[in-house]
């Protein structure tokens, strides 16, 4: 493995200034596919009876005529499905996944339908008259197979002996992938036919009860307690998913009690993080050693006694996640704390900051960042979302301090407390988080800043606790507590924050006691300051206050291996780590609502530590002229771009910290973003973008026009669009489309525009600090060596700006 390269620096230019590339889709063999088609319909049988019969219905039909009833089928395409065509065939939508399979609930007459529609098909039949979306579809199948009870069967049921009643949780096939309104009348519709069956069995043997019931449309669930005679016929219901044995938890009681103490005192190692917090106590032994400096804000505040918080936030800080202590009882080496205290416990127990937050805060992160700490975390928010008319004083504080003294502050987005009356903290997760109430709470919307919503890593509650508690989210899905964005912004998309998500843990509903108590199994661990008689060294809590330190801690990995990275550096990294177009925490109902659970995901700092093989980083660092734009050769090898199915991913992450104004509208005082532009010469990309006159040249003339971008495939699209992170100051936009090797040149165009801002203040801000981060990754072609390639490249590109210096 290797260092990243350094990206050459770009060309300015002096004055301003889409559609993507979609490749045709194969054509698909008409005559393979209808030989396909025709083994599934010759081949698929059970005991004698064909799945597909296309013989003539009778006239009237026998729902009780069907030997094989209700069947679900898996669809396996060479393309992913979509439901309108088999809603068609009059087959009901159950889920799909992403190795292109698609689940549907099929009758007797459905499967007539498409029987002999496959036969059309096969017999080459070329005018086709029914809906297009069937023959697509048709066009698409690989392979049909009976789900069935071994499907149904989760690997857990083999330790169930039934020498008394088992429990067990029977999930039913989720009814999201219809409407909303459709959904809500079907997924009663699922529980009841399946509590008709328990409740059947429940007259005959008195012991088989129902324990709890989750009758969200996406997560429908019973819990029962059962017989293996009941449990058979579980198995053979087609409205059933899976059926999993008793659920353990990876993390229970004994694992807290029992966790162990360090053999020696911890030794720090790597870059310094900061956190600003209640008071970090070290009589933790895993803490002992870890806190080299600390102070307290105001330094004549007489304190009181301090809450677990700071402890809380500092353990993960330094070390990441803590759930090895208990699973393995080890722990890697902890980063270097510098702890500045700024909370007390108010009456009620709760960390508080003591005098005015504003004044308070900057005072600890001055100090912090004066002790040598480049990451620092706070995780403070107030209470309540973010509605303010302008920006709080304490999001300007943290946006000033982050610009002036070059650190990267990571916020916690905060917790939702509350939700509008009528709705339910189980029943309507995750609708709730989409309301206005649980946006980010100040200071998370700090423009310069990294906020950090929360997710479950864990959905099994504690056992200990009795059968009856749920998991309110789903693992890996956003916490129920966590605020969501987007926060406000210049556009109308506003910002998309919170950037990252980090495990926060989760909460557990009790039907029995109507409330969501505490639960250990669902929870972060975390470290406890000691407590006379109690030798524990681990807790538990929930908070987005615990996922932000996490991130810190990635961020701090990045800065450990690269010193010299500037903030804007460490943040367009930390961006990049994120792998692309997946992260925990994000749900259809937030995505599809326009909510932001994290508009990046969770940073994995190993990913781009290294660069070697067939991945390579590059980094830029330098400042660019406001309101100019700057063209950045991309050396991207003719390898690399080579004709061929190959699976490759291009991803460029660009951060700035431009000075921010709470008087002001736009809050920011500039805009970045960035365009990927191929197939065109150096002298081309030139000339085209530096023709292009500004907003304010071609109000003052209005002859000026702008000229023709390129188009097409050689200015193609990135994901997400532009407009979407245009209030932003950390963008990562993602390219997944084709890759052919006649485009030849490759460069990234970077802008800038100032704010609406005074004369005054414009000429005050006449540079702009920025950092880029690009990866280039083929993941098909293990046996590329892309970083040597890329290596060439750059110095192909040096030596060609050599020669035009002389």
């Amino acid at each position: 493995m290797a260092d990243h390269l350094n990206l050459m620096p770009g060309i300015p230019l002096t004055s301003k200034r889409s559609e993507g590339y979609n490749a045709d889709k194969a054509k698909p063999d008409r005559a393979r596919q209808a030989t396909i088609l025709a083994g599934i319909l010759a081949g698929l049988s059970i005991n004698g009876s064909a799945v597909f019969d296309t013989s003539e219905p009778a006239t009237e039909v026998d729902e009780d005529d069907d030997p094989l009833g209700r069947l679900v089928l898996k669809f396996s395409g060479r393309a992913a499905f979509t439901t309108g065509a088999f809603g068609g065939f009059e087959m009901t939508p159950l889920g799909a996944n992403e190795q292109n399979q698609f689940f549907v609930l099929s009758d007797k007459e459905s499967r007539r339908l498409v029987g002999n529609l496959i036969l059309r098909y096969a017999d080459g039949e070329q005018d086709w008259d029914d809906h297009k979306s069937w023959q697509k579809l048709l066009d698409n199948i690989e392979g049909v197979e009976v789900y069935g009870r071994d499907d149904r069967a989760d690997p857990s049921l083999s330790s169930l002996d039934f020498t008394s009643h088992e429990v067990v949780d029977v999930i039913l096939w989720p009814t999201s992938l219809a409407a909303d309104s459709i959904a809500t009348r079907r997924a009663p519709g699922r529980v009841g036919e399946i509590r008709e069956l328990i409740d059947a069995a429940a007259a005959v043997d008195t012991s088989i009860r129902i324990l709890a019931v989750d009758d969200r449309p996406d997560t429908l669930l019973i819990r029962v307690a059962t017989n293996q005679q009941l449990l058979d016929e579980l198995l053979d219901h087609p409205l059933v998913e899976k059926v999993r044995g008793p659920l353990k938890p990876l993390i229970g009681r004994s694992e807290y009690i029992n966790a162990p103490q360090p053999q020696v005192e911890a030794s720090p190692y790597g870059a310094p993080i900061g956190v600003v917090d209640d008071l970090v106590v070290t009589g933790n032994p895993w803490l002992q050693g870890v806190v080299t400096h600390s102070a307290a804000f105001p330094v004549d505040h007489p304190y009181g006694p301090p809450t677990k918080h700071g402890t809380q936030v500092a353990g993960i800080a330094a070390y990441g996640s803590l759930s090895k202590l208990l699973s393995s009882g080890d722990l890697p080496r902890p980063n270097p704390i510098i702890a500045a205290r700024v909370m007390e416990s108010d009456p009620f127990g709760n960390p508080t900051v003591v005098g005015p937050p504003a004044l308070t805060i900057e005072a600890a992160l001055r100090w912090v960042a004066a002790q040598g700490a480049k990451v620092i975390v706070c995780s403070i928010a107030y209470p309540h979302a973010d509605d303010d008319p302008i920006p709080s004083e304490l999001t300007a504080v943290v946006d000033r301090l982050s610009r002036e003294l070059q650190v990267v502050i990571v916020l916690a987005s905060g917790n939702v407390s509350s939700i509008p009356s009528g709705l339910h903290w189980f029943k309507d997760y995750p609708h709730y988080l989409n309301e206005a109430g649980s946006r980010v709470a100040a200071p998370g919307g700090a423009a310069l800043a990294v906020t950090v919503g929360a997710f479950s890593e864990t959905d099994v509650p504690d056992v200990n606790a009795g059968g009856t508690r749920l998991p309110i989210a789903q693992a890996r899905q956003i916490a129920p507590f966590s605020r969501t964005g987007p926060t406000r912004g210049s556009s109308k998309s506003g910002t998309r924050k919170p950037e990252f998500i980090a495990p926060g843990g989760n909460w557990v509903w009790d039907e029995t006691l109507g409330s969501y108590p505490p639960d250990l199994s669902v929870s972060v661990v975390t470290l406890e300051p000691p407590q006379t008689g109690n030798g524990r060294v681990a807790g538990f809590s929930n908070g987005t206050s615990l996922a932000a330190p996490y991130v810190a801690h990635e961020i701090a990995k990045i800065s450990t291996r690269y010193p010299s990275a500037s903030p804007n550096l460490l943040r367009a990294l930390s961006a990049l780590s994120c792998v692309a177009n997946t992260h925990p925490g994000s749900s259809e109902v937030l995505d599809r609502e326009g909510t932001v659970a994290a508009a990046y995901g969770l940073p994995d700092a190993s990913r781009v530590l290294e660069s070697g093989g067939n991945r390579t980083i590059l980094t830029y660092q330098g400042e660019i002229k406001t309101n100019s734009r700057i063209v950045h050769r991309l050396p991207i090898p003719e390898e690399f771009a080579a004709a061929g199915a190959y699976e490759r991913h291009f991803r460029v992450a660009l951060a700035f910290d431009p000075p921010v104004r709470r008087s002001r509208k736009d809050y920011i005082a500039g805009k970045m973003h960035f365009e990927f532009v191929r197939s065109h010469s150096l002298e081309e990309v030139i000339a085209t973008y530096e023709a292009q006159p500004s907003s304010e040249e071609m109000e003052r003339d209005a002859n000026l026009k702008k000229l023709g971008l390129p188009k097409g495939r050689a200015r193609p699209d990135m994901s997400p669009p532009r407009t979407k992170l245009s209030s932003n100051t950390l963008i990562r936009r993602d390219f997944s489309g084709a890759w052919l090797p006649e485009d030849e040149d490759y460069f990234l165009v970077v802008f800038h525009d100032h704010s609406p801002w005074s004369d005054s203040q414009k000429r005050a801000y006449e540079t702009q600090d920025y950092a880029l981060s690009i990866e280039l990754l083929d993941s098909s072609r293990l046996n590329l060596d892309l970083h040597a390639l890329v290596e060439v490249e750059l110095r192909a590109q040096g030596r060609q700006r050599g020669r035009l210096r002389r």
